[in-house]
């Protein structure tokens, strides 16, 4: 079984993305903090940009509704009402 599962460990496909990318990590109080995260972001073909989880469904979106627009070229995001 452990075998089988090892086919999908994420270490094995991220050599491959070759898109820009950001990997959400946790604080120092959870599981996959940047730490735990390195060797995985370290696979990357091309390197992702690290984004540390405010644990805020408001925070984290406005952070990748931003991301989004500055690397689309789209300005300022379009946020709900209700983000701003």
């Amino acid at each position: 079984m452990w075998r089988t599962l090892s086919y999908f460990n994420p270490l094995h496909f991220a050599p491959q993305v070759q898109a820009a990318t950001t990997l959400v990590t946790g604080n120092e109080k959870d599981l996959f903090t940047p730490e735990v995260i390195a060797p995985l972001a370290a696979a990357f073909g091309r390197a992702p940009e690290q984004y540390v989880s405010a644990h805020s469904s408001y925070q984290d979106g406005v952070q990748r509704a931003r991301w989004q627009a500055e690397r689309y070229g789209l300005g300022e995001p379009l946020l709900p009402p209700h983000w701003q």
